[in-house]
């Protein structure tokens, strides 16, 4: 299946794109996706990063499905 991946900020630069398709097996997770990247983005190893899959915050054990948007972001803190 397929799935689109979109990186912002620091992981777009090293990535060097905004956006690429992934093809992934049926019940692939959101970790294994980021296996995935890493191995076709290696300046991205160990880089730590917080996942949305469709606009929503999900953890890695989150199971992906044809067509979903997984962004990349990296950590970030805000307040006041």
């Amino acid at each position: 299946m397929k799935v689109k991946v979109c990186f912002f900020a620091l992981s777009r630069q090293v990535a060097g794109t905004a956006e690429a398709a992934f093809d992934t097996a049926n019940g692939a997770t959101v970790f294994q996706l980021w296996e995935r990247v890493q191995e076709a983005y290696p300046g991205l190893r160990g880089y730590p990063l917080i996942a949305a899959v469709n606009g929503e915050q999900r953890n890695g054990a989150t199971l992906l499905r044809q067509g979903d948007e997984v962004a990349f972001l990296p950590p970030f803190s805000g307040g006041r």
